[in-house]
């Protein structure tokens, strides 16, 4: 299984974590004291594509409910695979802080892609979670804004 968690050291062990899953409930432990004093009213939401196994290994971890968002790379022009960008459900993009501004497609264009790439989104929440509603909504809190002190 290749993916985002791939190469990531785990110090625990003096190596690579063995699988998302693994990552997952290294995070929770790391973290677990701050997301505690949440008293189990917290959901831990996953992107698709890699990031739920992670999720669901917190969630189960720390007791807390499941959940899932759908996001969408926003393809360079010229090398679709090469992510310029992002969009979630919400409308909310990003772009890649590390492309150069010279290797970005004009705005006009950008927007239209974060369109298109949004469509791609929402048609796959839609799919995947029917006319169930999402436990998350609005503005997610990053993992990264926690940090262990």
């Amino acid at each position: 299984m290749g993916g985002f968690l791939d190469g990531i050291w785990n110090r625990q062990s003096g190596g690579r974590y063995v699988n998302r899953y693994d990552a997952g409930r290294a995070i929770a432990s790391m973290f677990g004291d701050e997301i505690v004093k949440i008293e189990g009213r917290g959901v831990v939401a996953g992107l698709l594509r890699g990031g739920v196994e992670v999720a669901a290994a917190i969630a189960n971890d720390l007791g807390l409910s499941l959940d899932f968002r759908a996001v969408r790379k926003v393809g360079h022009p010229f090398q679709p695979e090469f992510a310029i960008g992002a969009v979630d459900i919400s409308g909310i993009s990003v772009r890649n802080p590390f492309v150069s501004p010279l290797d970005m497609p004009p705005d006009e264009e950008f927007d239209r892609m974060v369109g298109r790439a949004l469509e791609q989104a929402r048609e796959l929440e839609r799919e995947i979670r029917g006319e169930g509603k999402p436990l998350t909504t609005g503005f997610l809190l990053p993992m990264t804004a926690l940090r262990p002190d």
